[in-house]
């Protein structure tokens, strides 16, 4: 246990910031947001630095933590207008990492879910688009409890929840986001 513990932790801290700039994991989230747009948008990215307070309001609500001090932000641009987020982050689960992606409207509404990166050699039906799909209209104020609101998948239990809880824990973030001026905080724009 203690060397899955020091995997993953060495994996998030030096590994998944390597392959997400520039890399395999942020052209393949950048393919799935232009995909679901369908029409010409820009993308604007950054890491964004979660506020303590928030990370940990969120966190205790959840009862999963966030991997990182930060997740990964896309705003989405349709000409000058904001259309959307895209909000990607890492849970863990049996013993490595699991990469989603979440896809908000304006309103911090759920347009869609990806698994961008499963690693795990058992568990990976989370990655199937009609599972995904569940989510799809939820928000901050919605259900995510397993076997309620989310069905659960036999052989993949662990993964089941740990998406369902990180999902849950961006819309929270998402929610936060829609009422901050993200774009004049962010002091890592281009």
């Amino acid at each position: 246990m203690l060397f899955n513990t020091m995997r993953t932790k060495l994996f998030m801290l030096i590994l998944c910031p390597l392959l997400l700039w520039g890399g395999p994991i942020q052209k393949s989230a950048e393919t799935t947001i232009r995909n679901q747009f369908k029409q010409a948008i820009t993308l604007q990215f950054d890491k964004y630095q979660l506020p303590p307070d928030i990370k940990k309001d969120i966190e205790k609500e959840v009862h999963q933590s966030f991997f990182m001090d930060q997740v990964y932000l896309w705003q989405i641009f349709r000409q000058d207008s904001l259309v959307g987020y895209a909000l990607l982050d890492n849970v863990r689960g049996k013993s490595l990492p699991i990469t989603f992606m979440v896809l908000f409207n304006g309103r911090a509404e759920i347009t869609s879910s990806h698994i961008v990166k499963y690693r795990e050699s058992i568990g990976g039906a989370v990655s199937n688009p009609q599972w995904q799909k569940q989510f799809t209209g939820k928000d901050a104020s919605s259900g995510f409890s397993v076997g309620d609101h989310i069905d659960g998948i036999s052989g993949a239990t662990i993964s089941v929840h740990a998406v369902s809880k990180g999902i849950r824990k961006l819309a929270l973030l998402a929610r936060y986001l829609i009422t901050q001026p993200i774009l004049s905080a962010n002091e890592n724009q281009p």
